[in-house]
């Protein structure tokens, strides 16, 4: 059995914890899945074969076109953000600014082939990002937070290399 922490593939019965596909929404009763119980999020065997062979797993480099076509597919970038948390060691979150700088950040940036920006870039970007809709920010970031942040990265990196 793997480890806490790794994705496997499963041929069980769904769990009672979750029953859908998180990138369709697909019943998977009965189905493969492919599962991470640390963050909750499981694949039925068609979504896990487009992400295969699409690359989505990876969390190396993501190439111009894959940032493309992960924009294009919203629940794709949920999944990917889930994943960069739980390497983090956040799974669901909140992400802290000391893990954003020292820890995911540095990752992210390097998966998009790009330098890591000065530390204020960094504070700027999760600031940015930590709205609270009050006009107050939070010290830490929500899964949809980050999920919108590494959206905004995806497009930035989509469109630098689109030129």
């Amino acid at each position: 059995q793997p480890g806490s922490r790794q994705w496997s593939i499963a041929s069980l019965l769904r769990s009672k914890l979750s029953n859908t596909c998180g990138i369709c929404s697909k019943d998977l009763v009965s189905d493969r899945k492919l599962e991470c119980t640390v963050c909750g999020f499981y694949l039925c065997s068609a979504c896990d074969r487009k992400g295969l062979f699409r690359g989505y797993y990876s969390l190396g480099s993501i190439a111009a076109p894959t940032a493309r076509q992960l924009l294009q597919e919203p629940s794709w970038i949920a999944y990917k953000a889930q994943r960069y948390l739980a390497a983090a060691g956040k799974p669901g979150g909140p992400l802290s600014l000391d893990v954003w700088q020292g820890k995911l950040a540095v990752r992210l940036y390097g998966d998009l082939g790009q330098d890591l920006p000065c530390k204020e870039e960094l504070v700027r970007q999760f600031r940015q990002h930590s709205d609270t809709g009050d006009g107050s920010t939070s010290l830490n970031l929500t899964e949809d937070q980050f999920r919108a942040l590494l959206s905004e990265m995806l497009a930035a990196h989509s469109f630098m290399y689109h030129l």
